[in-house]
């Protein structure tokens, strides 16, 4: 099963994978995490271990504030499979 996934990278940078592509880092000032968002469809391991790549680990959304500047990094009509 192919799913997409957001992630989360632990005590520096948090990345996000995606159908929408982005090249950038954005910085989550309440939390002083950084979001990216990555442009392939995999499994939730195969995601894991890009974040990993990355330094991190799958996110973990804590709040509606941070939800709302999470779903702000996609393109508009992206869908989640």
């Amino acid at each position: 099963m192919w799913s997409t996934y957001i992630l989360f990278i632990a005590a520096a940078v948090n990345c996000i994978t995606a159908k929408g592509c982005g090249t950038e880092w954005k910085l989550f000032p309440s939390t002083g995490y950084e979001y990216k968002v990555f442009c392939n469809l995999s499994t939730f391991q195969e995601s894991e271990r890009t974040c990993k790549k990355e330094g991190g680990h799958l996110a973990s959304i804590h709040n509606e504030e941070e939800n709302k500047f999470v779903h702000g990094m996609f393109p508009e009509g992206i869908l989640f499979e």
